[in-house]
């Protein structure tokens, strides 16, 4: 163009202008939430990195759970050659062998920070708690890293994907990774069904009844005591695979 920028500056005001696009306040409100401090190297890194920074940067620097985080990670577009460089490297970093007791204790510690810093106000906020969506997370992303160095055919974006991968390895009991992935579909809906309702973190028992009613529908469950009962059962039974799994041998 009539005014050429390094390739650093422009992807970097092109980034600004897609996350601009993504967050304008729109009359039925933003679009998407886009939290810019959670990039490598914090709210004062480049918006825009090369592949080889990023990289790097899990490599030498990256926090355990910023290596949780990057099993989730997906690519959304790019040419076929990027897109394979960025996916080797992306599995070097997670099948890096690691140390197993200091990889547990940093997922334990985390998962207790965040249950100080932000408890769940009722059993119907499915994210923050204790069996809930956050502890699911936690077990698929911990025995991911902590055995992809020898299986790397684990690995996978999807937390129910997860946990199928690593009963077909025979890392996960069968009937326990079945548990597993029904607790996650099913905290799922009921997360998807609240947001669409009254928001993620509002008490249902405090909802009219003809809400109370089509929550329990959304969940395929017939009434809303049922659909009470399945969340209080379900994070039980998660709360104690998550008890085995991670925070008992934490405490060794």
């Amino acid at each position: 163009g009539d005014r050429p920028l390094e390739a650093g500056q422009y992807f970097a005001k092109l980034a600004q202008r897609f996350i601009n696009a993504l967050t304008a306040p729109t009359p039925e409100g933003v679009l998407y939430e886009v939290d810019m401090r959670l990039r490598p190297s914090g709210k004062a890194g480049p918006i825009a990195t090369t592949v080889a920074g990023f990289l790097a940067y899990y490599d030498a620097q990256a926090w355990t759970w910023e290596h949780m985080a990057l099993t989730r990670a997906r690519l959304v577009w790019a040419s076929p050659a990027l897109s394979a460089k960025i996916d080797d490297g992306l599995r070097a970093i997670l099948t890096a062998e690691r140390d197993p007791q200091a990889l547990l204790s940093d997922v334990a510690d985390m998962r207790a920070r965040i249950e100080k810093e932000k408890p769940a106000k009722s059993i119907w906020s499915v994210k923050y708690l204790r069996g809930g969506l956050i502890d699911l997370e936690f077990i698929a992303q911990y025995l991911q890293l902590h055995h992809a160095n020898r299986h790397p055919e684990i690995l996978s974006g999807s937390t129910e994907t997860a946990f199928e991968n690593l009963a077909t390895a025979s890392l996960l009991a069968p009937k326990t990774a079945e548990m597993l992935v029904r607790a996650t579909r099913f905290m799922r809906q009921v997360q998807g069904m609240l947001r669409l309702t009254v928001g993620p973190a509002f008490d249902a028992d405090q909802l009219p009844q003809s809400l109370q009613a089509a929550l329990a529908r959304g969940a395929g469950l017939e009434d809303f005591a049922t659909l009470r009962t399945r969340l209080i059962e379900t994070a039980c039974e998660v709360e104690a695979t998550y008890a085995d799994i991670i925070e008992k041998p934490a405490r060794g």
